[in-house]
């Protein structure tokens, strides 16, 4: 029997252990996403590289929006069934959790190619460049990774999330260099990130297929829909939350560069993903520590272990946040060299924009588990809430900070939504914890094995 001493130690080195590995893909992925970046704008130019970005943009707008994942959801509840030992609940959770990601991602893409013959103009996408833009819609209906993601993560293989970003970074990375040599314009650069993405996801789904046999549901009859629907009343209501809410996020997440399209033309929106995807490796930070940490922190709180999922969430949060500081203090040595010798001369004007983008994700690195802990303490609502309540603040402010400052102002705007959306899901937090405290037995001395 483990002493809740030495267990906290093992969830520690299995997290840091874990947030290793994908730290790591995730700095390799985002190098290699810089440079194909590097490449794309050299080749093309301001004006044509603001398109490229503008077409794929809209593309994964409408994808976050209504292609739901499942991953949070069967992480969650897939987590208390292996738990409890329920493996009918699990299989059953599984299949479930496949069909909801295939039918989205079909409704997705008729959505998206909808969207594009009414809404492209507005956006700066010009009716030669409509035909492509439908070509990158098809992304879409193979971006069914939900499922897979919840099945690496429910079998401890976390690492393994990562070869879908790898795989996008050193194939696009590797025809970006081709079509240099081909001198080939913007069509082809789209066909290629296209077909990237579609080798991404189908890298991650093989991946899954191949770990399913792990959780040893070989024999084991799924149980049906209505079932899990019945006893399980709150998966459903943490996938419509979850995903709602991500797809809310995705409006200011994503939409920005569509709105900077809009208001000062597509190569400021070239520009201001450049910032973006710069600031971004902080998000290549975060994404992995919070994918280390949720399992550990949802499986502490199944087992009744409060103080420990506490101290681990806080421990990941100092951690990202600490990284982040770091990471600023380097970047901000001279960003407009970095810019320079990377995308070149044409793009300085995204130094500043880099720069305000960092301070923004650092704030959220100190956030870093707050999802993990809303999603464990089965507080859907209250994030759906808080997202919807930013995202209107972030559109309200957005086009008076660019107004006035221009895409300096843009990248404001999300040091706005990040600065409500701390404080605004750290009280859903305080809450939850004190309404919970009565009610949930909380184990001082947790005797089941991590």
């Amino acid at each position: 029997m483990l002493k809740p001493s030495d267990k906290i130690r093992n969830i520690y080195r299995r997290l840091a252990a874990n947030w290793a590995r994908l730290f790591a893909a995730g700095i390799v992925a985002s190098a290699l996403g810089l440079v194909t970046l590097s490449i794309a704008a050299r080749e093309l130019g301001a004006g044509a590289f603001g398109i490229l970005i503008l077409i794929m943009t809209f593309a994964r707008l409408v994808d976050g929006i209504f292609n739901f994942q499942t991953a949070q959801a069967l992480v969650k509840f897939g987590m208390d069934a292996q738990v409890d030992g329920h493996k009918a609940m699990l299989a059953g959770l599984l299949r479930f959790s496949v069909w909801i990601d295939c039918l989205t991602a079909l409704l997705s893409f008729a959505i998206a190619n909808l969207a594009i013959a009414l809404l492209s103009e507005p956006f700066g996408l010009s009716p030669a460049h409509a035909g492509l833009a439908h070509v990158a819609t098809l992304i879409i209906p193979f971006n069914i990774v939900g499922a897979a993601t919840g099945i690496l993560r429910l079998v401890g293989r976390i690492s393994w999330v990562a070869a879908r970003d790898l795989t996008i970074a050193v194939t696009r990375l590797t025809g970006a260099a081709a079509l240099v040599f081909l001198a080939s314009d913007l069509q082809a650069f789209v066909m290629l990130w296209v077909a990237t993405e579609l080798a991404g996801s189908l890298v991650l789904i093989g991946l899954a297929i191949r770990t399913v046999p792990v959780l040893g549901l070989a024999r084991v009859t799924p149980a049906p829909a209505r079932v899990i629907l019945k006893s399980r009343p709150g998966f459903m209501s943490a996938l419509w939350a979850t995903n709602l809410t991500s797809g809310i996020r995705h409006l200011s997440d994503e939409g920005d560069v569509l709105l900077v399209g809009a208001l000062l033309g597509s190569p400021a929106a070239g520009l201001f993903r450049i910032a973006k995807q710069f600031a971004g490796i902080l998000q290549r930070l975060a994404r992995p520590l919070q994918d280390a940490a949720y399992p550990e922190i949802s499986r502490l709180w199944a087992e009744g272990d409060r103080s420990g999922m506490l101290r681990t969430a806080a421990t990941s949060s100092l951690v990202g946040g600490g990284a982040g500081c770091c990471f600023m203090i380097v970047l901000g040595i001279s960003p407009e060299t970095v810019i320079s010798l990377t995308v070149g001369e044409d793009f300085l004007d995204a130094a500043r924009v880099m720069m305000i983008m960092a301070a923004a994700y650092t704030l959220y690195l100190f956030g870093i588990t707050i999802l993990p802990l809303i999603l464990t303490l089965e507080r859907s609502r209250d994030w759906l809430l808080v997202t919807i309540v930013c995202t209107l603040i972030f559109f309200a402010v957005f086009p008076v900070l660019v107004h006035f400052f221009g895409l300096e102002g843009a990248a404001m705007a999300h040091g706005v939504y990040i600065g409500c959306w701390f404080a605004l899901s750290a009280l859903s937090i305080a809450r939850a914890l004190k309404m919970t405290e009565a009610k949930r037995p909380v184990l001082d001395n947790p005797v089941r094995a991590p």
